[in-house]
């Protein structure tokens, strides 16, 4: 994680959050954590943020709507969006 010194951690589950933050830990990287995106979007007013990564189901406001305001705010960062939910298009 080269040049990745501050990561945004945004999810509605608990268990998510802090399995991520656990993956982090090791890293050499300060590793912030947000439950809403309206708790994203006030960090994001107030640091730096390098590399943001985020469920695509959120209360609020879904992930890739909260990630472009995140980058009007963050320009220069890096977005990484997830999701526990699979889903299949049948093909005609």
């Amino acid at each position: 994680m080269v040049g990745i010194r501050t990561v945004l951690i945004v999810d509605d589950d608990p268990q998510i959050l802090g399995l991520v933050q656990k993956m982090l830990g090791p890293r050499k990287v300060n590793v912030l954590v947000a439950p809403r995106p309206s708790a994203a979007l006030r960090i994001c007013e107030e640091q730096k943020v390098d590399l943001l990564i985020a469920d695509m189901s959120l209360p609020e406001m879904d992930g890739d709507r909260m990630a472009e305001r995140i980058l009007k705010l963050q320009p220069g960062a890096s977005v990484l969006l997830i999701s526990g939910h699979y889903k299949t298009r049948r093909r005609a």
